[in-house]
């Protein structure tokens, strides 16, 4: 199984392997089988991700710190060949040493601190996000390095890891690096810090939460109890100074104010929701503001910070959903192809752009008139541009909508 599994990843090669880095490859997992078969599996997984993928120096320093590591225990082996490939995979040698400092350091916690953190690792390695991937290991770095007993340290190995893969995409890099920011004053701020993110430190840009972050640590180091009770958003100094820093302005906020518009504007029972809640309709976020429905939902984006006030965030929401219930009061989705085409042809356009058989990307016939699309759609296809005819009926669209609201 194993040698089909190294085979496999040979396959497609256009340069093939020296004889002699086979042999030493072959006789490394032979070497972890015979201390553990987890071990050996692991190898033979980690040389099949990396061959092919990158050049000979890497799989020599794979080779030789999986070596090290085996030679101190099968576990510590095999954290270290399943998740050395994969940092090996991003090609940045920082990453690496950093990945090499930081497993040294939680080792002197024990194997234990190892798992659920290099878990996290890898999900975000596997989403090509290295910003959070040198945060993270930064973060561990600075955490593990303090003293601590075996239940506090424990407890760390699970907190840590599920607030890193908790936070925002867009948000991660920074928020951990805050984070790591309260950890080397005192590990045990990590969880009053996260509970304020829960609270709506959150919804701070990272400006402001660095801001928020130092005004706390400055109260910690004249009384603890304080300045943790800041930091987890537990005293009201602390609200009253994130509300005056926040300028997200999240849509569960303004989403009653929203619906009550848009009862009134379109007399509908068309109401809105967040973009996330669209994921099933095949909606998706473009990581801007953002704006669509789909007949009995305005989808809207979770949160606005796109501006630096929170007014103006505030404004983008409601400007976005009059824009979007324009599109229900002035019958944009009204739209009737049979009565289009009818006025095409008897203003006498040219036939050229019109009734041309349209092809998929396979080379097919793509006729316009599917059922499964709407009007508009099938309006789009008659158009040897569809992507061309589709946006310049929106510019116009808008322009229409706009002349209706004003």
């Amino acid at each position: 199984d194993l040698a089909d599994a190294i085979a496999a990843s040979w396959q497609g090669q256009t340069v093939p392997l020296p004889t002699a880095e086979v042999a030493r490859i072959a006789d490394q997992i032979l070497w972890g089988l015979s201390q553990a078969e987890s071990l050996g599996r692991a190898i033979t997984t980690g040389y099949a991700d990396l061959l092919g993928v990158v050049d000979g120096e890497a799989l020599q320093e794979y080779r030789h710190q999986v070596q090290q590591a085996g030679q101190k225990g099968a576990t510590i082996g095999t954290v270290m060949a399943t998740h050395l490939a994969l940092v090996l995979q991003a090609g940045d040698a920082q990453l690496v040493k950093r990945f090499l400092a930081t497993i040294t350091t939680m080792m002197g916690k024990g194997t234990y601190t190892l798992k659920k953190p290099l878990e996290a690792l890898a999900s975000i390695l596997n989403n090509g996000d290295l910003a959070s991937a040198f945060a993270s290991l930064e973060l561990f770095s600075i955490t593990f390095a303090q003293s601590m007993t075996y239940n506090q340290s424990l407890n760390l190995t699970y907190i840590l890891p599920k607030a890193v893969l908790g936070f925002h995409p867009e948000r991660r890099p920074w928020q951990i690096e805050t984070l790591a920011k309260v950890v080397k004053v005192d590990f045990r701020l990590a969880e009053p810090f996260l509970e304020g993110l829960v609270k709506g430190l959150d919804l701070l840009a990272q400006k402001q939460l660095n801001r928020y972050v130092s005004q706390g640590l400055e109260k910690y180091s004249h009384n603890k109890a304080l300045g943790a009770k800041f930091l987890a958003l537990e005293s009201k100094l602390g609200l009253d100074t994130c509300q005056a820093m926040q300028v997200t302005v999240p849509l569960i906020q303004v989403q009653p104010q929203l619906n009550r518009y848009l009862k009134a504007r379109t007399g509908l029972t068309v109401s809105a929701r967040p973009l996330s809640d669209a994921s099933t309709s095949g909606i998706a976020s473009t990581g801007q503001p953002c704006v669509c429905s789909d007949g009995r939902y305005i989808y809207l984006s979770d949160e606005i910070r796109h501006f630096p006030e929170k007014e103006a965030n505030h404004r983008l929401y409601k400007q976005m959903t009059r824009l979007e219930a324009g599109y229900y009061e002035f019958d944009t989705f009204a739209f009737d192809l049979e009565k289009a085409l009818e006025f095409i042809e008897t203003r006498g356009v040219p036939e050229g752009p019109f009734r041309q058989p349209m092809l998929t990307d396979n080379g097919d016939l793509d006729p316009p008139n599917e059922k499964n699309l709407s009007d508009l759609e099938q309006f789009y296809r008659y158009f040897p541009n569809r992507d061309l005819a589709a946006d310049l009926f929106t510019i116009f669209e808008h322009g229409r909508l706009r002349n209706h609201h004003a």
